[in-house]
């Protein structure tokens, strides 16, 4: 038996190929016109098309030639190939080849179109007023016909799709518009410039002249590049006050020498540190050590270390050179929703540990309807939706209770994690009757997730019948979905 996308021919040509159709939109499509697939209907198993103009890629290519009057509502028939009978071929000759128009849509032409889509869809079998015969050949579009005309120079300017009909050649060949590149002027800056011709690779721009004047180059042997040239006395512009100035902080790094170190009849520079807190530098300009002069040594236990502001302390007494530090330390805090550096002046010890993991957020959705199914392929019942925290765990809870109209069918649910799958779940009617509940629970921890929204879904299907959740209409029937983050 034929089936409904491709009916057995009823004429006597056995090489005609036909195919069941309809029109997408509302309207008629008459035998004889053009028409291009846009649609597949998958119920009526068949597909959908409508009428084919050359003007415009989106209404080509052509995929065959109506065989009889249809519509929207009532399906017809296409002819993809062979013979069509009884149509109006009085406006062409014999063996004349027949286009897709590009001014009528549906409309077929014996003159090729001058549009880029071009399709050579039949030939003229009988030339009649009604009984007219076409040959149905369907080639597809035609390639547009070759250039023999060099193409467009290549300028810096804006791009255009050109508006002639032939294509060009594979080995065409641009050139490119150059001219000559502009001189160089003393102090000028950069510019892309306006120019829609280009530079040739080895181009060359002419420079300013040699000379002493403004907007001249003064070459390499010029007299007033010597270095012989005495400079003119400027010591009194480096002084304070002057107009250049040296700042003494400014100068290089001194040597180690005491050539202007202070001393008794002249002012100077200050001696070398000696690198010892003990010693001062007396009236003669020398490091002294004081005499008899020391802090008593305390007895008294320093005080304990913590993130707490830094203090030079009041005491009179000098720590020893042994004394330790405690440091303070206190019990940590459970894990938190984010990093933090915390405000206790307390430190933590290196074998602490802090408290178990804790839930940051959490979300719930459940059926408060009843629900039915009857689709074999999954459906949506459930969804929950959170924004995580990175490096958390995800812990997904669905308990389900759930009956079904027939006897020996299952149910099935899937959880799906942002759209893939990861975890099952079925229950099954038993044997001897529909409408007894089954129940079940899907447990599911998930880590890895980035710090982003996240969706939780839960799906169903059926084995057969109906299968349903019927919250409503008795409390034995329910379906939950809970989802937790939790700290790690």
């Amino acid at each position: 038996m034929p089936n409904k996308r491709y009916p057995a021919s009823n004429v006597a040509n056995s090489a005609v190929q036909l195919a069941r159709v309809k029109k997408n939109s509302a309207g008629t499509i008459t035998k004889g016109q053009a028409v291009y697939s846009v649609g597949y209907d998958a119920a009526e198993d068949m597909y959908l098309v409508e009428l084919a103009k050359a003007d415009s890629i989106s209404t080509m290519p052509s995929v065959g030639i109506a065989y009889e009057d249809f519509t929207n509502v009532d399906p017809g028939t296409l002819i993809l190939s062979g013979d069509l009978f009884g149509i109006n071929t009085g406006g062409f000759s014999a063996n004349q080849e027949l286009y897709v128009s590009a001014a009528t849509a549906g409309a077929l032409t014996s003159t090729r179109p001058t549009t880029l889509t071009v399709e050579k869809i039949a030939i003229v079998v009988y030339s009649h007023a009604t009984a007219g015969i076409i040959q149905v050949y369907n080639y597809g579009c035609d390639d547009s016909p070759l250039s023999s005309t060099a193409p467009e120079n290549v300028t810096k300017a804006t791009a255009s799709a050109g508006s002639v009909a032939e294509a060009s050649r594979r080995d065409h060949k641009h050139d490119i518009t150059t001219a000559a590149a502009s001189s160089l002027s003393v102090g000028g800056s950069n510019a892309e410039g306006s120019g829609t011709s280009l530079a040739r690779s080895d181009h060359t721009h002419s420079l300013p002249a040699f000379g002493s004047s403004s907007g001249t180059f003064c070459q390499g042997n010029d007299a007033r590049l010597s270095d012989a040239r005495t400079p003119a006395s400027h010591a009194t512009s480096h002084k304070s006050g002057g107009g250049d100035a040296i700042k003494l902080d400014e100068l290089a790094a001194p040597t180690d020498i005491t050539t202007l170190d202070a001393s008794t009849s002249a002012h100077g520079l200050a001696p070398k540190l000696p690198n010892n807190n003990a010693k001062y530098l007396d009236g003669t300009g020398a490091w002294t050590t004081p005499a008899g002069i020391t802090a008593p040594l305390s007895g008294t236990a320093p005080v304990n270390v913590t993130k707490a502001a830094a203090s030079a302390g009041v005491a009179a007494e000098a720590s020893r050179q042994d004394h330790k530090h405690d440091i303070t330390t206190a019990v940590p805090v459970n894990t938190g929703t984010a990093n933090a550096e915390g405000t206790s002046t307390s430190l933590a010890r290196a074998d602490h540990v802090h408290g178990g993991a804790s839930v940051l957020q959490s979300a719930m959705a459940e059926k408060s309807t009843d629900a039915t199914t009857t689709s074999a392929s999954f459906v949506d019942l459930l969804t929950v939706t959170i924004t995580t925290i990175a490096s958390t765990v995800c812990k997904i809870y669905f308990t389900v209770s759930a009956s079904h109209t027939t006897a020996e069918a299952a149910t099935t649910f899937q959880l799906l994690i942002d759209g893939s799958a990861v975890r099952g779940l079925a229950t099954y009617q038993p044997k001897f009757g529909g409408g007894f509940q089954c129940g079940g629970a899907l447990i599911y921890r998930k880590t890895g997730l980035s710090a982003a929204s996240h969706t939780f879904k839960i799906q169903w299907k059926t084995s057969g019948s109906t299968a349903q959740i019927r919250p409503v209409t008795t409390i034995a029937e329910h379906a939950s979905l809970v989802v937790e983050e939790i700290a790690r």
